[in-house]
């Protein structure tokens, strides 16, 4: 059982020791009996498994790993029925050499030992998970006889309910002298728990994960070695009823190596200590440097427990032991000392060991211990109180049980409630978060004080009424921080009293309310120091909500939350507020749509002055999206009448940042993003109300602005995007959004223009020229260009969006005849823009687009008496369209068919229009062949097509033209040093001109 942080270790090895029971030496029979049934160290096995630990090897149970044997020195390795004296191996080793020496040999030697092929055979897998998972997934390798060895101290989480009550023992080492003997002890260590009458506990120490639990433990023997280190651990579990009466006794014994010998041996020495202290909690971890007494008698009575019980047990207890008269101390200390019971004398031989307690229900901290049972210590609880908690559940129960106790007043309120809110801030700590699980646990599982939201509120309206007090401002502070966790206790408090009883439902609401009314208050100071308060109280209040609702009408919980916001001064804690709206945003609450309406007037309120001020842009952003990204849920219920607040509230306010923004940055993106996702979400509904609320003529609205401002506004905003895009152009999936979305608004605003700028008195140039700009532009980007894209790419979009650019084609035309009498106006301003339209190659829509030419024809004919200006601006506009690349052979075919047809059935435009289409068809002809050669390098060619062109533009007498080509051919003649040509073509302008 391993944690992150053993994983974190530079080294980890798996070690296995080898320990031979029988007798001391093994030798050839002889006549002579033996003593057998010695635990003797053989030898250890070491492999470095880091790699596999740490996941940069892996582990499979099917592949074995040999890891070599290292044996102590003069042993003897029993193979089979042959036995071969390992006598290589003492001229490396010495004499008196330990396991745990071989342990550190094994691994100083990186496996290069010579092991001849003696060592153990296993096989390692890194499981991951809790024991649970485990047994799940890993059926076919964890089952019933699987050991589960637990770690020695406690895992990272201790879950409620995890009870545990273990004491890891690890026999040190000693020091004995040899006495009487004419050579050094061959020292064995019996270790039993006895309880205070001198019996012993069975069956409670553990040698082993896996294996069953013994009375005692003995330890194994070195041979005539006067300093032993045994390393040896071995876990005692006790139930925890017998652990306030229990001691660990510790005997040695010299083991003979003749049998007649050992079986007259007796115990020359005892220590003992006990598992706990006199003021109640557990022996300290660490290592203890136990007294070793002499064991007169020649055999132990239970009785004898009372005399030993009455010496100190180590040397830190003997330095506070009562002093006597006379005498010195065994260690040589010059102080008086006498300390000496019938049948036990202090010796000079001396041992250690070392103690682990893991229990989920003992202490070794005495303040943690007055909480636990503070019944009986009530004067001793404030300290109580102020400690640290170990173990979760007995603490939160202890302190509950405090409050419970004293329903009646208030003593102890405060510390109660201030260890609390300790309790969660340390569990709030980065190093603490997966803490946050366990105290979930034990509120949902195993809190039980039903009348605990009474004392948590009042305590916390408290502290808020307060929060000017500097006394009190420190503790406010933290109760802030403690806000989630202090709301689960009262909700989950309430929760478990209705269970029994309903009452006093009105007076618990009158709690939750007066907790927030004192936030609320605390809002509206001014103060300096209660910046910090209010910040705090912003960061974490909306975490409360989840658990609130529960319990509390979440309508008057969005007004209250709606209070909260509005209280914080203005020019205060700006980015604070907003963050706090948009934890409000993602809290269940704002789920509820009558919940939801309450709060997101408020919001857009806020929104809206802080985005005219330019303040705070990047959250504002962020907030509005995320709403918008909630309100298009499937969850939330009806949304049309939130989509109208954010539309009235936001909308001209959105266009207006979008206006401003840099087209590089990234807010721009957002705030583009923003407000495609409002367009989107709005429906005829929304828009119909959205530009009724504006008057159309002179009467102005609220803001000082009429219905052509915001018209024109949002048709500049809408070119300007189109023109200087703020996606990049490989962005195809968000352009095409872009696009529709912008299709779809200006469909709706099409509407508005038929209906308010259309009559005589209303009609407005300006804007109608602007829409029809916007509309050209909109078709002729580059990322509608279907042509550009690749087959499947083409038809998806096409499938998902149709093309946009016939609806829009669609739409121009419809707007142009809608026009009336109006169109007069437009020639010749708009027959460029037509003529750019048109020649996008898509025949529907140039099939559709291109009779508005006839139109204009007609219009001006009958307006002037003939189409001059529409003459002149379709040439000009031709020839740079086609030398810009626009136009090909199709649409010279399509443009004479449709015009040819609609010039003959007219009765005036017959002959006149015939042959203003048939010239149209020989420029369009010409221009595609200058198009085409020009970019030749055979300069004859390039010339000859230009002298045709400028011809022809002298023939049709377009002397404006026949100019421009006369200078292209000039630039011709130069580059083939042709000059005097390049003269002689000067000329011909300058026959042209006359002085006046």
């Amino acid at each position: 059982d391993l944690g992150s942080k053993d994983l974190l270790r530079e080294k980890i090895y798996l070690v296995c020791k080898i320990i031979r029971i029988g007798r001391m030496e093994l030798k050839e029979s002889d006549n002579k009996k033996r003593a057998s049934g010695l635990r003797r160290a053989f030898g250890a096995a070491v492999m470095d498994i880091t790699s596999i630990m740490k996941g940069t090897e892996g582990s499979d149970e099917d592949k074995q790993c040999f890891i070599p044997f290292m044996q102590l020195p003069y042993q003897v390795r029993l193979m089979g029925d042959v036995v071969i004296q390992a006598l290589n191996i003492c001229r490396v080793s010495g004499e008196n050499e330990n396991l745990q020496q071989v342990i550190t040999r094994a691994i100083s030697s990186k496996g290069d030992i010579h092991h001849k092929g003696q060592g153990l055979w296993v096989s390692l897998k890194m499981l991951e998970g809790d024991l649970k998972t485990i047994r799940h997934d890993f059926q076919h390798i964890i089952d019933r006889t699987t050991a589960e060895v637990r770690k020695m101290g406690f895992p990272e989480i201790i879950m409620p309910g995890d009870v545990r009550n273990d004491l890891y023992v690890t026999i040190v080492q000693g020091e004995f002298e040899k006495g009487i003997k004419s050579s050094q002890k061959n020292v064995e260590v019996t270790m039993c728990v006895c309880n205070d009458d001198g019996h012993v506990i069975p069956m409670v120490v553990s040698m082993g994960a896996g294996e069953d639990a013994e009375s005692q433990y003995r330890s194994h023997v070195y041979y005539q070695n006067k300093t032993p280190k045994w390393m040896e651990t071995v876990k005692v579990g006790i139930p925890i009823e017998d652990f306030y009466s229990a001691h660990l006794r510790f005997t040695y014994r010299h083991r003979s190596t003749f049998e007649n010998k050992d079986k007259a041996e007796k115990d020359f020495g005892l220590s003992y200590v006990r598992l706990m202290r006199k003021e109640g909690t557990t022996l300290q971890d660490g290592v203890h440097n136990l007294l070793v007494y002499k064991v007169e008698s020649r055999r132990l009575e239970p009785n004898d427990a009372k005399k030993y019980l009455s010496l100190p047990s180590s040397r830190d207890e003997m330095d506070n032991f009562p002093k006597t008269k006379s005498g010195t101390s065994p260690s040589g200390h010059n102080r008086l000392f006498n300390h000496r019971v019938e049948g036990f004398t202090m010796s000079r031989d001396s041992f250690q060991i070392s103690t682990l307690v893991c229990s989920t229900k003992l202490t070794q901290n005495v303040d943690l211990l007055g909480l636990l049972k503070w019944q009986s210590q009530k004067k001793n609880l404030k300290n109580s109180l102020r400690s640290l908690m170990k173990f979760l559940q007995d603490t939160l129960d202890a302190l509950f049980n405090i409050m419970m106790e004293h329903l009646d007043n208030g003593s102890y309120d405060d510390l109660v409630f201030d260890a609390l809110i300790y309790i969660i801030a340390l569990i709030a700590e980065k190093k603490f978060y997966h803490f946050h699980a366990v105290l979930d646990s034990y509120i949902l599982e195993h809190f039980s004080a039903t009348l605990a939201y009474q004392k948590l509120t009042k305590v916390l309206v408290m502290y808020l009424e307060n929060a000017e007090s500097e006394k009190y401002r420190e503790s406010l502070m933290k109760a802030l921080k403690a806000l989630e966790y202090i709301f689960k206790f009262i909700v989950r408090s309430r929760i478990l009293f209705q269970q029994f009883d309903d009452k006093d439902r009105k007076q618990f609401e009158k709690g939750i309310r007066s907790v927030f009314e004192a936030i609320n208050r605390l809002m509206k100071v001014t103060d300096k120091p209660t910046i910090a308060l209010q910040a705090t109280a912003m960061k974490y209040l909306t975490s409360v909500i989840k658990d609130t609702i529960t319990v509390f009408d979440p309508k008057e919980l969005s007004l209250l939350l709606k209070d909260f916001v509005s209280n914080v001064p203005a020019e205060r804690l700006t980015k604070q507020k907003v963050q706090c709206m948009l934890d409000i945003v993602h809290s269940d609450i704002f789920k509820m749509q009558e919940c939801r309406i309450i709060l997101l007037k408020m919001m857009t309120f806020h929104l809206k002055e802080l985005m005219q001020k330019e303040e705070e842009l990047e959250i504002c952003g962020k907030l509005l999206a995320d709403i918008l990204t909630l309100l298009r849920s499937s969850n939330v219920g009806p949304t049309k009448g939130d989509i109208q607040e954010v539309m009235n509230g936001l909308l001209r306010t959105v266009i207006r940042v979008v206006i401003k923004l840099d087209r590089r940055s990234q807010q721009a993106g957002n705030y583009v993003a923003c407000l495609i996702s409002m367009l989107r979400q709005m429906d005829e509904y929304h828009y119909d109300a959205y530009l009724s609320s504006f008057p159309t003529k002179t009467e102005l609205d609220a803001n000082g602005l009429i219905l052509q401002d915001f018209l024109m506004e949002i048709f500049g905003m809408f070119q300007d995007l189109i023109s200087n895009n703020v996606y990049r152009m490989d962005w195809v999936t968000m352009l095409s959004l872009q696009n529709s979305t912008f299709m779809r608004a200006i469909k709706f605003f099409t509407k508005t223009l038929n209906k308010c700028f259309l009559d005589a008195e209303s009609f407005q140039f300006q804007l109608w020229n602007n829409f029809f700009h916007l509309a050209v532009a909109f078709l002729t980007q580059e990322s509608l260009q279907m042509e550009n894209f690749s087959h499947n790419k083409r038809q998806s979009l096409i499938k998902k969006y149709g093309d946009l650019r016939c609806e829009m084609g669609y739409e121009i035309r419809v707007m142009w005849f809608n026009l009336g009498p109006h169109k007069i106006k437009f020639i010749p301003v708009m027959v460029g823009p037509m003529l750019e339209m048109t020649l996008i190659p898509e025949p529907d829509l140039r099939k559709a687009t291109i009779p508005i030419f006839f139109d204009m024809m007609q219009c001006e004919l009958h307006s002037t008496g003939s189409f001059k200006l529409f003459e002149g601006e379709m040439i000009t506009k031709l020839d740079v369209l086609v030398e810009g690349g626009r136009g090909d052979q199709e649409y010279l075919n399509i443009f004479h068919e449709i015009m040819s047809e609609w010039c003959g059935k007219h009765q005036y435009l017959r002959t006149t229009g015939i042959d203003f289409v048939n010239l149209v068809k020989t420029l369009m002809g010409r221009l595609l062949d200058y198009r085409d050669i020009i970019r030749e390098e055979n300069r004859d060619n390039r010339m000859s097509c230009t002298v045709n062109l400028l011809n022809f533009y002298k023939e049709i007498n377009r002397l404006e033209m026949y100019v421009r080509y006369l200078y292209k051919l000039h630039d011709l003649h130069t580059e083939s040093d042709n000059f005097t040509e390049a003269g002689f073509t000067l000329l011909q302008h300058a026959k042209l001109l006359s002085v006046s």
